[in-house]
C-alpha cells in the first residue's frame, strides 16, 4: 500500500491527545426512567426500583482519552437498555425489550481511575460502597485493570474488562466474576505474526523491538520475539523506555545502524503517536513500522505519519462495512445520533466506545437469561454463551478462562488523501487467529 511522507507534519502535543478528556469528573450520575411497572426485590444493591452500573475507567493519567470513549459506549448501552434503540432492536439482543433490566430502571456511576492501579482500586470500592453498584465495566490498561478485577471478586460482583490486554486478566490473575472481551496480548502477537508473515515471509528478516517500561510493553515485547523466532525471523535488539517518553532519537539512531526490515513500537497511546513521526523521519517511508494496539487517537495525532503503519485495534467505524449482521452500522448510527454536536470527537465511535458498549450489553442480557442480578447466576449466563457484537463471526465467553473469542482486525495507515475523521485506518483482514485452545496459552495458568 501507499505511504506519504510528509515532513511538515505538526508534531503532536501531550495537551492536544489529552484534550478530549479535559473537564470530565470523577463521578457522574445519569438515568432514564423505564416503563415496566413491575419491580422485584432482590437483597443488596438490586434493591429498590432502579439498579447501578459503575464505569470504571480512567478520566484522567495516560489513558483518559480511551476512558472517555469507554464512558460514552457504557452510557449509550444504558440508554438503550431503559429507552430501547441501538442493539436492543437487533435480534442478536432478543432478551432486551427497552425498558430496563428485570423491571427496573439502570442508572450509571462513573468513577476516574485516574489510569492508575491504587485509584483504580478504590474507585471499584467506591462504586460499589457509595453508589452501590451492581456491576463493573471498565479496565482501559492493565494493573488498574486487575485492582477493579481483584475488588469486584472480594465482593462477589460481575466486572466486564474493557480495553485492557494483558494476560493475566484470563490466566494466572483470572476470576469467576470476570469477562473480558478485548483479545489479550498473547493473541495480538498471534495475529501480528501471521500477517508480517504475509506480506514479508520468513527469510532473512530482521526486526527491532521498542517497548514501553509497563508489564504490558513488557509482555508484547516478550510474544512477540517467541512468535517470530518460531517464524524464523532474527532479532536485530530491543531497548526499553519510560511510559511518557517524548524524545525517542537515541534509540532510533540505533536501529538506523541497524538497519532492520521491520520496528516494533510496543508503546501505549500518546508514547506511540510520538514515536511514528520520529520513526517515520529518521528511518524513512520504507521501514515497516508495526504498533500492536493501534487507536483512533493514535492516527489523529500521528497525522499524515500514521500512512502504512500496520497493527491491530479493537473496532472500527470501517467495520460495519464488512459486518454481515448490522450491529457495527447500528452502532455507528446511534451513537452520531446521540453525540454529533458535543464536539468533534463525538460524531464517531472509537474502539473503545464499541468495547464498552458490547460489555453493558452483554451484561445486561445474561441478568435477562438468568432471571436474577445475583453474580453467581451472571456469571453462568455469560460463560460459554456465544454472541455476536458486529465483528464479522459469532463468538464465545469461554469457560475455561472468561476470555472471549474476538477477532482481531488488522490495519493500515491511510494516506493522507484518504483519511477523514474518524477513518483513518484500511483494513487489511479480520483475524480469528486470536482463539487458541484452553489447555495452550495463557488460560493453563487459569483455574476456575
Amino acid at each position: 500500500m501507499g505511504r506519504g511522507n510528509d515532513s511538515n507534519a505538526a508534531e503532536p502535543s501531550r495537551r492536544t491527545f489529552l484534550q478530549a478528556a479535559t473537564g470530565i469528573g470523577a463521578i457522574a450520575t445519569a438515568g432514564c426512567l423505564g416503563s415496566r411497572s413491575e419491580t422485584t426485590t432482590q437483597p443488596g444493591p438490586a434493591a429498590g426500583e432502579t439498579v447501578t452500573v459503575g464505569i470504571t475507567v480512567a478520566t484522567s493519567g495516560e489513558y483518559a482519552v480511551q476512558g472517555e470513549e469507554e464512558r460514552r459506549g457504557a452510557e449509550l448501552a444504558v440508554k438503550h437498555i431503559n429507552e430501547g434503540g441501538g442493539w436492543v432492536e437487533e435480534d442478536f439482543f432478543d432478551e432486551l425489550s427497552g425498558d430496563g433490566l428485570l423491571g427496573k430502571t439502570v442508572d450509571v456511576a462513573v468513577r476516574n481511575t485516574a489510569s492508575d492501579p491504587e485509584t483504580a482500586r478504590s474507585a471499584a470500592q467506591d462504586a460499589f460502597d457509595a453508589d452501590h453498584a451492581v456491576m463493573l465495566c471498565g479496565g482501559t490498561a492493565g494493573q488498574p485493570a486487575l485492582a477493579q478485577a481483584d475488588v469486584a471478586a472480594n465482593r462477589e460482583r460481575i466486572h466486564m474488562v474493557t480495553g485492557a490486554q494483558i494476560d493475566a486478566i484470563t490466566s494466572g490473575e483470572c476470576s469467576q466474576y470476570s469477562f473480558r472481551e478485548m483479545f489479550n496480548s498473547y493473541s495480538t502477537a498471534k495475529v501480528l505474526r501471521a500477517e508480517l508473515a504475509d506480506r514479508l515471509g520468513s527469510d532473512d528478516i530482521w526486526f527491532h523491538q521498542i517497548h514501553a517500561n509497563n508489564d504490558w510493553g513488557r509482555e508484547m515485547q516478550s510474544h512477540i520475539q517467541t512468535e517470530l523466532a518460531e517464524l524464523g525471523w532474527n532479532s536485530a535488539g530491543t531497548a526499553e523506555v519510560m511510559v511518557g517518553t517524548q524524545e525517542f532519537g537515541p534509540m532510533l539512531e540505533t536501529v538506523d545502524q541497524e538497519s532492520p526490515d521491520v520496528l516494533f513500537l510496543n508503546l501505549p497511546g500518546f508514547d506511540a503517536a510520538t514515536a511514528i513521526p520520529q520513526a517515520k523521519d529518521k528511518l524513512g517511508d520504507d521501514m515497516t513500522i508495526v504498533v500492536p494496539r493501534l487507536t483512533r487517537r493514535i492516527a489523529e495525532t500521528a497525522g499524515s505519519k500514521i500512512t502504512g503503519v500496520l497493527g491491530t485495534i479493537p473496532w472500527d467505524p470501517v467495520m460495519a462495512r464488512f459486518d454481515p449482521t448490522s450491529l457495527s452500522r447500528t452502532l455507528v448510527n446511534a451513537y452520531g445520533n446521540e453525540y454529533t454536536g458535543e464536539g468533534q470527537y463525538d460524531a464517531v465511535p472509537a474502539g473503545p466506545t464499541h468495547l464498552a458498549y458490547s460489555q453493558v450489553m452483554q451484561y445486561a442480557a445474561a441478568v435477562e437469561r438468568a432471571g436474577t442480578f445475583d453474580a453467581d447466576a451472571v456469571s453462568s449466563a455469560l460463560t460459554d454463551h456465544s454472541y455476536n457484537v458486529g465483528m464479522s463471526v459469532e463468538q464465545t465467553l469461554r469457560a475455561c478462562d472468561h476470555q472471549s473469542t474476538r477477532p482481531a482486525p488488522i490495519v493500515e495507515g491511510r494516506i493522507p488523501g484518504r483519511q477523514r475523521f474518524g477513518h483513518y485506518f484500511a483494513l487489511d483482514t479480520i483475524s480469528t487467529e486470536t482463539a487458541y485452545e484452553c489447555d495452550t496459552g495463557p488460560a493453563t495458568d487459569c483455574s476456575l
